[in-house]
């Protein structure tokens, strides 16, 4: 798995498309990215404690909208068309059978807990905001695009949010 689990969704994408059998059961490579995520996420290295005094020195500076946060290295998001934890759940425990409700996909966090990877359904507008986190974007354009930047305490408090770097000052290019 450590050596070609990263890719493992991209091949079952491609063979999904030559092989009929393969497309019937469509949500393969979500399933394969989930446990990939979850992988990763259990061999990830331990995150350092969030600088909240250096935080708090950008903020009384007015630099505090360049902000750029670091989420957890034990953190990974999916998008998924498809209800891929409830499938992922029921083939883990082996147990249930039942059928599975298509519903609207999911947008799931699967972070480390302790020592255990956890999967957890996330709201739209907590994955929105992890999604622009994520990409690197500044704290100033995140609160413009109107994501829920209320959120960010909590995240931080969570350890979802684990660093920040100052970015650059736009009026001098530093």
């Amino acid at each position: 798995l450590n050596v070609y689990g990263a890719g493992f969704a991209i091949h079952l994408q491609a063979q999904a498309r030559a092989h009929d059998r393969l497309a019937e059961i469509s949500y393969l490579p979500d399933l394969a990215r989930l446990e990939w995520h979850w992988h990763a996420v259990y061999y990830a290295p331990n995150d350092p404690s969030f600088d909240a005094a250096g935080f708090s020195a950008l903020a009384a500076e007015g630099r505090a909208e360049r902000a750029r946060f670091r989420l957890s290295g034990a953190l990974r998001l999916l998008a998924s068309n498809f209800p891929v934890r409830d499938i992922w759940q029921r083939h883990r425990d082996g147990n249930d059978t039942s059928a599975v409700a298509m519903g609207d996909g999911d947008r799931l966090a699967i972070r480390r807990i302790g020592f255990r990877p956890n999967v957890e359904a996330v709201e739209t507008d907590t994955f929105r905001l992890l999604s622009a986190l994520s990409q690197g974007t500044d704290l100033g354009t995140i609160a413009a695009d109107g994501l829920a930047v209320e959120q960010i305490p909590r995240l931080i408090e969570e350890r979802w949010i684990v660093g920040f770097t100052a970015g650059e000052d736009r009026s001098t290019g530093h």
